[in-house]
């Protein structure tokens, strides 16, 4: 073994008296007291503090002492030499220690040195005369007749080798060492760049370890066990989490943050990793040393160059228009320079680097400047059709509207896996200072809903493996993106799980951005579905949890919703107070939709106020803005208010016209096209009304009462009363009151409704619970009456129960009303099929899939809004009205991904529009769709239909 403790034999102790006594005839005949001083110091190996023993490192230089070079590569700070330094000493190696500076650079001084540390290490010998610095050549064959002749272990360790790697003597001395040396010899180099040695060549030998950077770079378990061994203190696992990711196992920063956390409790430490950065002292052993020494002009390249996340020189030339910008990135990528190589091969800063310099960058610059510089880096990578970088950096730089407009672009260019990229937290590191907060909301805003859908499986595919480890920052972030996305999707029951589940984790982690966030989510939501008391309980938790722990990133938005809820329970002083506040944060801030909503919302105050004129003049400024970037979600918004202020002031063109270009922008989201669907029918049945005074009530017209029964089945199952919504706690009760309305307008028979839904059982106690059933039903739906026989909603006919449709507005009805209208031809007929396309937002009671007695009517009705879309799938074709037409063919399929023959027809009149790229698209879904199913026949219908067509 290479550490026992030497037991020499009567041969070594000749060979090594020999080797004594050559050096000291060496120094003794070359003595000069003018000679070179020897620094003592320089081959002391150096005194440690307390350090963690890197023992996966440790057994590797075990392995590896055989050999004749260990090559230790890495920036500054990443441990290099403590590692080498612990390890001889753990392991009581014999080592000649030499710290090498710039001044090294010679083969003279270096021999000298060498000698002098080999003479320190043959501790035995009492040698008084220095060695000297002339005729290299002969100090380097006494040196190599020495080391040839070695017996025992020794590492000859070259600390800072970069300061003498471009001496192209001392290499070829290295080179003479590795050749002569005996194998007990090992030289151990440490060097912030890759030694210019003819590394490949002892590879292929065995004779070269090498450990790079990344193995250097503290794992989890190695910052862990840091704090714990050396530091005595036990961090939480999210702590470590964070400090991995702040750190990048960079060794230096371990003890500087120890020394800020050290006498900190866990409350305390709660507020300081959310928004730690570099302390100084880092830059101080780093930055004191290298970038102040640097020229001004390299020092602004770094500070400008903090912007990227990659170092791509073709990026940096046309960025910072410099002569000296080549040269300053060729010295960058060669001496490793702050920057390391990733294992794609491209360059970037170290993390915490560059979290420092960018933050130097907005201290001297300012934050407009930086956010011009952003913008400007945008452009370059927009020209080399790097959109993803570019949409980054126009994030960051606040320009949001070319933000939105690329992001269109993209849609039509990237796969929604890139996509995703965003919304799994790249966005983090290509923007360090934006927060991820308000990135989400800005991103599920922009992103079309049909794409946001298609990540809906693989978020929770994501979620559910990242919930079998321990609580972490992405689950939290990854819950709440889901939320976001389902709540655009319309449905709000399933969103607010996920933002519960998100707030539940980020309070735990102490992410008090993201709590904020959930709440002023939370409050939205049940804004939505007419819960304003919760709604604005969730508010005030926003706003109250922002203000306590100063986290504002996403104030407007609390605000605005807020000021919503204000609205809607007509307290419009609170409303107002919060609006001007908004108004007064948006000229602050350049996303549009931040600008949008508050102007709407004052619109919106003024209409309920009765002040029509104000309240067009600032809903046009609201539509302005939202025009700017193009939003479906602003558009759609800002049309729906300016609406209903039409609307208010019986201007029914007007309104309808408005309404419907809302209904457009809102086609496929969930719950708004719900609402501008209710709102379009209001229009129309009060529009007749002006229009012919006398005409009788529709039943489902549109026209509500403060206290008319509202129901949805078409996709998301709803209920309200007036404008409150109601539930039903007892599932027979629900499943009775689902039977009656899919069965509206007919009386059925009490024993058919035993037989169906109560199966359990004798009669009479089918009987019995079915008159509970009921019972429970009435009182929810009228808590207010006395009788049963009275009731409002449920009428009974002798043994048969029925609903009273003069009383309930079903968007079924309206529906089946809608694409059954005898007579109605031309444009009429198509405003109908429009209205009630916009109806079906769903599958029958879509959240039911396993009740049988819904099954039938759900295919029924599947089957007519299938014909409802090609209907005007066809008609929007004949007008060569092409994009609308292929909307409604998309929305076919997404309703029926198996729906051969729809296919079949989709791609025909693809190919005769010459869409041809469409086409195959199309018909590579078709095979997709049908999986397994995909058989000959389809295979050979589709040929045929290409062949048809390409003569």
């Amino acid at each position: 073994m290479y550490f026992a403790r030497f037991t020499a034999s009567l041969h070594f102790q000749t060979i090594f008296l020999h080797a004594i006594m050559t050096l000291q005839s060496f120094f003794m005949m070359r003595g000069d007291p003018q000679a070179m001083n020897i620094l003592e110091s320089k081959l002391n190996i150096p005194e440690l503090p307390p350090v963690l023993n890197r023992d996966s490192l440790f057994a590797q230089l075990d392995r590896s002492l055989g050999r004749s070079l260990i090559c230790i590569t890495g920036g500054s700070g990443y441990g290099k030499t403590t590692l080498l330094a612990s390890y001889v000493r753990t392991k009581e190696l014999p080592t000649l220690w030499y710290q090498l500076t710039s001044e090294d650079n010679e083969s003279g001084p270096f021999l000298q040195y060498v000698l002098a540390g080999l003479q320190k290490v043959a501790a035995h010998a009492e040698i008084a005369t220095q060695p000297t610095n002339d005729r290299p050549d002969a100090m380097l064959d006494d040196l190599l007749k020495a080391l040839a002749s070695w017996a025992s272990p020794l590492a000859i360790v070259l600390d800072d080798y970069h300061f003498i790697d471009s001496c192209d003597e001392i290499k070829d001395i290295i080179m003479k060492l590795i050749r002569f040396s005996s194998p007990h010899v090992t030289i151990m180099i440490s060097s912030r760049v890759r030694p210019s040695l003819p590394l490949l060549k002892l590879k292929v030998q065995n004779r070269l370890l090498e450990i790079s950077m990344d193995q250097l770079a503290f794992s989890r378990e190695e910052v862990g066990a840091y704090f714990t061994t050396v530091c005595g203190m036990s961090l939480m696992e999210h702590e470590l989490d964070l400090l991995l990711q702040k750190t990048s196992g960079w060794a230096v920063l371990l003890p500087l943050i120890h020394e800020v956390i050290r006498e900190k409790s866990y409350e305390e430490r709660k507020q300081l990793w959310r928004g730690i950065s570099p302390p100084e002292e880092v830059f101080e052993y780093v930055g004191g040393e290298v970038i102040r020494s640097l020229p001004n002009a390299t020092q602004e390249f770094l500070l400008k160059a903090s912007l990227l996340q990659e170092l791509d020189p073709e990026v940096l030339l046309h960025y910072i228009e410099s002569a000296n910008t080549g040269p300053i990135i060729g010295t960058l990528l060669k001496d490793h320079l702050f920057v390391y190589k990733t294992p794609a091969g491209t360059y970037q800063f170290y993390p915490i680097v560059r979290a420092y310099l960018y933050e130097r960058l907005l201290k001297q610059y300012g934050k407009k400047a930086v956010c011009d510089l952003h913008a400007q880096v945008a452009q370059v990578y927009e020209k080399k059709n790097q959109y993803f970088h570019a949409f980054s950096h126009y994030i960051s730089g606040r320009c949001f509207a070319l933000a939105a407009q690329l992001l269109r672009k993209m849609t039509e260019l990237y796969t929604p896996e890139r996509f995703l990229l965003l919304l799994n937290g790249s966005i983090d590191t290509l923007c360090p200072t934006f927060p991820t907060v308000t990135f989400n909301l800005f991103f599920c805003r922009c992103i079309p809903i049909p794409i946001l859908r298609t990540f809906i499986g693989p978020l929770e595919d994501s979620i559910t493996a990242l919930s079998q480890g321990s609580l972490s920052a992405p689950l939290t972030y990854l819950q709440n993106r889901l939320g976001l996305i389902l709540f655009y999707s319309g449905e709000m029951e399933k969103a607010k799980r996920h933002f519960r589940d998100s707030l539940d984790g980020s309070e735990k982690l102490h992410d008090q951005d993201l709590v904020s966030l959930n709440y002023s989510c939370l409050a939205q939501c049940c804004r939505f579905t007419g819960d304003f008391a919760h709604g604005l309980k969730y508010a005030r938790l926003a706003l109250t949890n922002s203000e306590e722990y100063g986290a504002f990133n996403n104030l407007t938005h609390t605000f605005w919703v807020m000021a919503e809820l204000f609205l809607e329970q007509q307290e419009f002083d609170k409303a107002e107070r919060l609006l001007e506040e908004m108004v007064r944060f948006s000229e602050e801030y350049e996303d549009v939709g931040a600008r949008v909503y508050p102007l709407i919302s004052i619109g919106k105050l003024y209409r309920l106020q009765g002040n029509y004129e104000h309240a067009r003049a600032w809903m046009m400024q609201g539509l302005e803005q939202a025009q700017k970037s193009s939003l479906d979600t602003d558009l759609g918004w800002a049309l729906m208010e300016l609406g209903l202020t039409h609307l208010a002031e019986a201007d029914y063109p007007e309104a309808e016209a408005c309404m419907q270009k809302a209904a457009a922008h809102f086609r496929n989201y969930g719950h708004f096209q719900q609402i501008t669907a209710d709102h379009l029918a209001e229009i129309t049945a009060l529009r007749r009304k002006a229009e012919r005074p006398a005409e009788p009530f529709l039943p489902g017209a549109g026209v509500i009462a403060s206290d008319a029964l509202t129901v949805h089945v078409l996709g998301s199952f709803q209920m309200k009363l007036g404008d409150k919504p109601i539930s039903l706690q007892r599932k027979a009760s629900l499943r009775l009151f689902q039977y009656l309305l899919i069965h509206y307008g007919k009386k059925v028979p009490q024993d058919l409704l035993l037989e169906e839904l109560f199966t359990d059982g004798d009669y009479q106690s089918k009987k019995n619970r079915f008159f509970v059933s009921l019972s429970t039903l009435r009182k929810a739906l009228e808590p207010n009456s006395q009788s049963g026989r009275e009731s409002r909603y449920i009428l009974q006919a002798k043994d048969s129960y029925y609903l009273n449709m003069e009383e309930i507005d079903l968007d079924l009805a309206r529906f089946s009303q809608l694409i059954t209208q005898h007579g109605a031809t031309g444009e009429e007929r198509l405003q109908k099929l429009q209205q009630a396309a916009a109806l079906y937002h769903g599958d029958l009671l879509a959240e039911f899939p396993y009740e049988s007695f819904i099954e039938p009517a759900r295919e029924r009705l599947k089957h007519s809004y299938l014909q409802v879309l090609l209907e005007l799938a066809e008609h929007h074709w004949k007008q060569m009205q092409f994009t609308a037409g292929i909307d409604y063919f998309e929305r076919m399929l997404a309703c029926d991904p198996y729906a051969e023959q729809i296919h079949y027809r989709y791609i025909s009149l693809l190919l005769h529009a010459g869409f041809v790229k469409n086409a195959r698209s199309a018909a590579r879904k078709l095979e997709k769709n049908l999986g397994e199913d995909w058989s000959l026949a389809a295979k050979a219908k589709v040929e045929a239909i290409f062949r048809e067509h390409s003569g």
